[in-house]
């Protein structure tokens, strides 16, 4: 079969005089219906995201409950990046873009934090996917880095709720349990705001449909348009493979940290770590806003993880107050996370944006398995000290740093800094180069499987297996000294 004639019809007629009925052009959605999409997406993931936080900042009451050492802490909480680290959640981006966003939102149960943190990890990079998916499908084109920060700022609005609130909580009831349980309510907020959904949608006519397709038409469902995704995209998952291993596994870690190196009491050491949830739900909604009207995306990831690499230089090298450090940190997760999300629908033809979506979700959640359990692995043989893996975390920064000078030149180079620009001044250059890239979206799908993807995916499915043979080695040793 022919590969490249395949992608060119991504569609297949599903009713030959009948037409679906279309919604609206983007201009034509009334502002009433995006403030429910938006205030819908907002809470599809608020008890997962409650859970994971509340999970990281209990790490000592958990360890001193199950009497566990940092190794097998780090296992846990690599449990929930397994499931998001595997083919699994390219399965689910695919199902997404065929099927629409709402299968995602309920993906998640009101059970899905007591399961366990491997269901746990699968609903919740569903639920990310889908979030991040309808919003692009609705604000393409305008304001979307605007609402993806407020998506992103809601998250770690939850995040900080969980982090602030799991300790007295858990020393109020005296278990650890309790404050998962207060996750498990939350996540009611998200099977209602998913049906919700469900209902503007109906109101709406249907979710936004590309341009491009055709109507009455429905896209195949193929896997093989993995190799054939833009080369420059694959920088995006590299990029957050990097970071997203220094954020979530330092942010798993910090308030012991704290605690630790600056005799801090577990409920002080609570409040203050939370500064790396709080200070994000400020600055992500204003980062999307300065991308959408000003650009400058690859300056900003760049000047972002140099910010990082010195925090992590004046958490290694001086005694300052652990608070100058921690709001540089947030800053640069507020610049980062902003900054890759809203490329993807920029580089990403729409009919596969929840797939590209799908791997960084991916590249994102294998570097958290992995280096939450190397960081345990470290810390157990420094006896608990935090020297060697801080150093792990600043080495990781400054490669990243590397990864985003790579992301800028190629912008600049290979897609007419298109990732670069504002909304207006991409307009402005899709216009001039409209004879070699599609009007509303670069660049296209590639004709062949380009040596970047081969490459990419090589590697990440390296990653996988490097992931779970850390998850199941250390799992069987814990096993093996109980």
């Amino acid at each position: 079969m022919d590969i490249k004639k395949d992608l060119d019809n991504q569609v297949v007629a599903v009713d030959e005089g009948h037409h679906e009925k279309s919604p609206p052009a983007e201009k034509e959605v009334p502002i009433l219906i995006k403030i429910c999409v938006v205030l819908s997406a907002v809470f599809f993931a608020a008890g997962s995201h409650y859970g994971d936080s509340a999970v990281s900042t209990i790490k000592n009451e958990i360890k001193h409950s199950i009497q566990a050492n940092n190794t097998q802490y780090g296992v846990i909480i690599s449990a929930l990046y397994l499931i998001n680290g595997s083919p699994l959640v390219l399965l689910g981006g695919l199902l997404i873009d065929k099927y629409g966003c709402m299968i995602g939102g309920l993906t998640s149960s009101l059970l899905v934090l007591v399961v366990g943190r491997l269901i746990h990890g699968f609903g919740i990079g569903l639920i990310s996917i889908s979030q991040e998916s309808l919003l692009s499908k609705w604000f393409a084109g305008s304001g979307l880095g605007l609402v993806l920060g407020i998506q992103i700022a809601s998250s770690r609005l939850f995040g900080w709720l969980g982090q602030a609130t799991s300790i007295p909580i858990n020393q109020a009831t005296g278990t650890v349990t309790a404050c998962l349980w207060l996750g498990v309510g939350l996540s009611v907020l998200g099977v209602i705001s998913t049906i919700c959904y469900m209902f503007v949608v109906k109101l709406a006519g249907g979710e936004p449909r590309d341009p491009h397709a055709t109507p009455g038409h429905r896209r195949s469902f193929s896997p093989r348009v993995i190799l054939y995704l833009p080369a420059g995209f694959w920088l995006i998952p590299l990029n957050y493979f990097l970071l997203g291993s220094v954020w979530e596994t330092f942010m798993a870690n910090v308030k012991p940290f704290i605690s630790t190196n600056w005799n801090y009491s577990s409920e002080a050491a609570g409040y203050i770590s939370s500064i790396t949830r709080g200070v994000p739900i400020v600055l992500t909604p204003l980062s999307g806003l300065v991308f959408d009207y000003f650009g400058y995306r690859g300056s900003a990831l760049i000047i972002g993880n140099v910010i990082l690499a010195v925090s992590f230089i004046l958490f290694s090298y001086t005694h300052l107050t652990p608070y100058l450090p921690l709001v540089l940190f947030s800053i640069n997760k507020s610049i980062g996370v902003v900054t890759l999300i809203s490329s993807i629908p920029l580089i990403v033809p729409p009919e596969n944006v929840s797939l590209g979506l799908s791997f960084y979700r991916l590249a994102t959640a294998v570097g958290e398995g992995i280096f939450n359990i190397v960081w345990g692995i470290v810390q157990d043989n420094e006896h608990g000290g935090y020297t060697h893996a801080m150093s792990m975390m600043l080495g990781l920064s400054i490669t990243a740093i590397a990864a985003a000078v790579v992301y800028l030149i190629f912008d600049i180079y290979c897609n007419h800094s298109l990732l670069n620009a504002s909304n207006k001044k991409r307009a402005v250059i899709k216009e001039k180069h409209a004879g070699d890239m599609p009007i509303d979206r670069v660049p296209p799908m590639t004709e062949r499987p380009t040596v970047f993807s081969i490459i990419a995916v090589t590697l990440l499915s390296a990653a996988i297996v490097v992931c779970w043979g850390l998850f199941i080695y250390v799992l069987a040793a814990g096993k093996e000294a109980d």
